[in-house]
């Protein structure tokens, strides 16, 4: 979501984080550049996403 300014992001953050909706707690937080985020690690797989499917029939 992008903000008419730096104060009204601020405000949406402050009231929103933290609140239950639907019976979940919701985190806001302004957005990081994705090289700045922590990699998770991919259960031993070593590149790339998920391995092909296999079908069930």
């Amino acid at each position: 979501v992008e903000m008419g300014s730096a104060e009204e992001a601020q405000k949406a953050i402050s009231e929103l984080n933290g609140i239950e909706f639907e019976g979940r707690t919701l985190v806001v937080s302004e957005a990081r550049p994705q090289e700045d985020r922590p990699r998770r690690s991919e259960g031993g797989r070593s590149e790339g996403g998920r391995g092909p499917r296999k079908a069930r029939w």
